[in-house]
């Protein structure tokens, strides 16, 4: 996960530190030092997204449960003892859109690791330098 931030942190000081219009420019130096490290860069990503993938895994599943064996139980039984439990269900719904966004950003991130290879790498690090 600190990979992963460190990765993101370095990809949007890049991203700000260039002007919005400006042509980039990689010299040989730059391409060279690309082609270099990218099998190096290659296992690292390879290595973060296996240990993410648990990680995420696990989180998920917790936060999965934590809506359908506590939430949503919690909602029935005060529906059942007829109390008011909209601010609850307004909380459940919140808490379940959180998931669902955790949910796609993972999906996302997955797909993008997955399709990491040292060609779209060199490309994005081209860009960004």
């Amino acid at each position: 996960m600190l990979g992963l931030l460190l990765v993101a942190s370095i990809v949007g000081i890049a991203l700000v530190s260039q002007p919005a219009h400006a042509e980039i420019v990689i010299t040989e130096a730059q391409m060279e030092r690309i082609r270099n490290t990218c099998i190096e860069n290659q296992a690292t990503l390879n290595r973060l997204h296996q240990t993410d993938a648990f990680l995420r895994n696990d989180r998920g599943n917790l936060y999965r449960t934590i809506s359908d064996k506590l939430m949503v139980p919690f909602n029935r039984r005060l529906a059942s003892n007829q109390l008011d439990g909209s601010k609850f269900l307004t909380i459940t719904a919140d808490y379940n859109k959180a998931y669902t966004k955790f949910y796609d950003a993972y999906i996302e991130y997955d797909n993008a690791m997955v399709k990491a290879a040292c060609g779209g790498l060199r490309q994005a690090a081209g860009l960004l330098l």
